[in-house]
C-alpha cells in the first residue's frame, strides 16, 4: 500500500526531528500506519507512550481515515517507569533519572504541531487505572514498562478488550522480560507481521 502524502511526511520530517524523543524506527511507524489505514479501527490505545514516535503516527493514520481515536496511555512517572526493576539495575537508574514532566510536554507538543488534538487523547495515569476507559478495542499497542510482571499484566488485562479480529501491535519481543507476555498472547492470536523488534498479532475470531 502506497502511503498518503501526510503520513510520508511525518516518517521523513516528524518521527526523524532530531529533538523528537523515543525509540520507534520509521520502518515500524510505517507499518502501523499502514495496518490502521487498512483495518481502519475507531479505537486505537497504546501502552507507553513516551515521547509519542509511534502515538502520533497511529494518531495521524486515524486522521487520513477520518475516524476513531487515539487513546495514549502512559504515566509519565519515574516512579511508574521504574516499578519492577531492582535498584541498580539499568532500567530502573535509566527511568528513574528520566525527565517525565519533559517529556509528557514534548508529546503534546508535536501532537498540536501535526494538529491532531482532535485525534489524539492522552490519558497519565498507569494502565491498570485507564483499564476502566474501556470497553472494547480494535487496535492495541503493547509498549509500556517491560519487566516481566507488568508486560504480562498489560496482556492479561487489555486482550480480553479487543475484539475478534483486532490487531494487537507488541514492541520488543527480544527482551527476555516480554516472552510470558508474548506466549500469553499466543493463546489466542496469531503472528500477522514483524517489523524489527515489533510483532503484530491478530486475534482470533
Amino acid at each position: 500500500m502506497e502511503l498518503p502524502r501526510r503520513a510520508v511526511t511525518y516518517l521523513e520530517r516528524g518521527i526523524t526531528y532530531p529533538k523528537f524523543d523515543g525509540w520507534c524506527t520509521a520502518d515500524k511507524s510505517a507499518a502501523m500506519i499502514q495496518s490502521i489505514l487498512g483495518a481502519k479501527p475507531d479505537v486505537f490505545v497504546e501502552i507507553g507512550v513516551f515521547a509519542g514516535k509511534s502515538f502520533i503516527g497511529a494518531a495521524l493514520a486515524l486522521d487520513i481515515n477520518q475516524r476513531g481515536i487515539a487513546y495514549g496511555i502512559d504515566p509519565w512517572s519515574a516512579v511508574a517507569s521504574a516499578e519492577g526493576w531492582p535498584v541498580g539495575n539499568a532500567n530502573h537508574t535509566w527511568w528513574s533519572a528520566v525527565d517525565h514532566d519533559a517529556i509528557f510536554r514534548q508529546c503534546q507538543d508535536f501532537i498540536a504541531l501535526f494538529g491532531l488534538e482532535h485525534r489524539a487523547k492522552l490519558l497519565r495515569m498507569t494502565s491498570a487505572l485507564a483499564l476502566k476507559e474501556f470497553t472494547t478495542i480494535d487496535m492495541l499497542h503493547i509498549d509500556g514498562n517491560h519487566n516481566e510482571q507488568q508486560a504480562l499484566q498489560d496482556v492479561v488485562d487489555y486482550l480480553p478488550l479487543v475484539k475478534p479480529g483486532g490487531h494487537v501491535w507488541f514492541d520488543d519481543c527480544d527482551w527476555e522480560t516480554t516472552r510470558t507476555a508474548q506466549i500469553k498472547l499466543g493463546e489466542c492470536c496469531s503472528v500477522a507481521h514483524s517489523v524489527g523488534t515489533c510483532r503484530l498479532f491478530q486475534k482470533r475470531a
